[in-house]
């Protein structure tokens, strides 16, 4: 099973070799970073009270200084979790009054950040406007973990599965399709209800195991997987009103 395709699942050792590759490739390592950390990166300047566009060119500006000048590469496994360490981060970036009002536009054609405001916007929405920024942060940070999963997911039951069964199952763990759709994919693909069954459990382990993969890559070691899930569950589910 080569659920690794599409995502690496070990985020600090990434980190770590940015710093000593060569600059094309090194240039793709942090362009890859910033595309999983882009989105807790936004929501959280987005509930700090920026509007779409402002926080769009601040996300931009941090995700290009933050890679450009290395400090994706001082991020160190021994500190902890590397969620704790781009929080703290983007904090002090956004604290700063000369960044807030010196932003600069870094949409270079082909650029290697490739962020846009509507993109950004598309993924994020204001249903708790009373929702702490730091809050924000965590919650997107478990939407990203989640999305790659899915990738990973979706790629190893495409590869495995064929399409339809991959489609099917996808939209089942993301609790879009029906007990009747489940009943026409069986009927579609000769399975009985009992092969089907376990297919949508496989599909659940299978799932779990990838966040768990996706988790284990930014924590210092197996020890703080847990208390990592813990602590993004209970970030998912308070209640900040």
């Amino acid at each position: 099973m080569n659920t690794q395709a599409t995502f690496p699942t070990t985020c600090w050792p990434l980190v770590r070799s940015a710093g000593s590759l060569d600059s094309e490739e090194r240039r793709e390592t942090l362009e890859d970073l910033a595309q999983r950390y882009w989105q807790p990166v936004y929501g959280y300047l987005r509930r700090r009270g920026m509007d779409a566009d402002d926080a769009a060119d601040l996300t931009q500006d941090f995700l290009a200084r933050f890679c450009q000048k290395g400090k994706f590469c001082e991020a160190d496994s021994e500190r902890g979790r590397f969620r704790t360490f781009l929080l703290d981060s983007v904090k002090n970036f956004a604290s700063d009054a000369w960044r807030l009002n010196n932003t600069q536009k870094r949409r270079p054609p082909g650029g290697w950040v490739r962020l846009e405001a509507a993109v950004l916007e598309e993924e994020f929405s204001f249903q708790q406007t009373s929702i702490p920024p730091e809050l924000e942060f965590d919650r997107n940070w478990l939407r990203a973990i989640l999305t790659r999963s899915m990738i990973r997911l979706r790629s190893h039951y495409l590869e495995k599965e064929g399409p339809v069964l991959s489609a099917y199952l996808c939209s089942r763990l993301s609790g879009e399709s029906s007990a009747h759709e489940q009943n026409q994919i069986a009927g579609r693909l000769g399975l009985s209800d009992e092969a089907m069954r376990k297919k949508n459990q496989r599909a659940r382990e299978l799932l779990r195991k990838l966040v768990i993969e996706e988790i284990s890559s930014t924590v210092r070691g197996p020890q703080q997987v847990q208390e990592e899930l813990n602590s993004l569950l209970h970030a998912w589910q308070a209640d900040a009103r």
